[in-house]
């Protein structure tokens, strides 16, 4: 039979110091655990100026399709229908004199006008220039727009001088051309608007960013 003897008081208090110096222990071992601390996402590093253009070129373009503004297509087009109407007007030029008579390349010079043909390979270049996205080509063209707005200044300042110096029996045995003239002056001022157009559009700062 098992003697099962009492727990002296003294024994009891020994038992429960011995139970809370190893709680005690626990408790420390446990708080010397590394916590895991949250990662905070660090932002990442903004990308060269270089890189940023080099994308921004990249998202311009879609395949195959250079993304462009509409003014830019609209601009483009303007210049294309000149350069189609003048070299029409040209053909049918050298059409007319060839119907008469056999017509040599070397008179086709003298058929077709200097200007109408500088104008003619001036109105295809714009063309080309400014649906280039280039930049080069962009400063090129507003070059272009600003000599030939200076010409198509001096025109129209000449043609209105002549105009108004003429007296009223000259105008008067000039009806019938005089309509030319006011054409001619018609022509010009039209021009200087469109170079005028096409100068601040293709010089504004948003515009410019869209060329390489």
């Amino acid at each position: 039979m098992t003697n099962i003897q009492p727990l002296t008081s003294e024994e009891v208090l020994a038992k429960q110091v011995q139970e809370n110096s190893k709680q005690s222990e626990d408790r420390i071992a446990v708080s010397n655990l590394p916590v895991a601390v949250p990662s905070t996402p660090q932002p990442a590093p903004a990308p060269p100026a270089k890189d940023q253009k080099k994308e921004s070129q990249e998202l311009k373009r879609a395949g195959f399709t250079y993304r462009m503004p509409v003014g830019v297509h609209l601009l483009s087009f303007v210049y294309l229908e000149i350069f189609i109407a003048l070299f029409l007007y040209a053909v049918g030029l050298v059409a007319l004199r060839a119907s008469s008579g056999p017509l040599e390349l070397a008179e086709i010079g003298s058929v077709v006008s200097r200007d109408t043909g500088i104008a003619i390979v001036l109105s295809l270049a714009m063309t080309i220039f400014i649906i280039s996205g280039r930049e080069i080509l962009r400063k090129s063209a507003i070059g272009i727009a600003v000599v030939l707005a200076g010409i198509l200044s001096y025109q129209l300042y000449m043609a209105i001088s002549n105009f108004v110096d003429a007296s009223v029996a000259t105008l008067l045995s000039m009806a019938f051309f005089s309509v030319f003239v006011f054409a001619g002056i018609a022509v010009s001022a039209a021009g200087i608007i469109l170079m005028l157009v096409t100068i601040i559009y293709l010089s504004r700062k948003k515009i410019a960013t869209i060329y390489e």
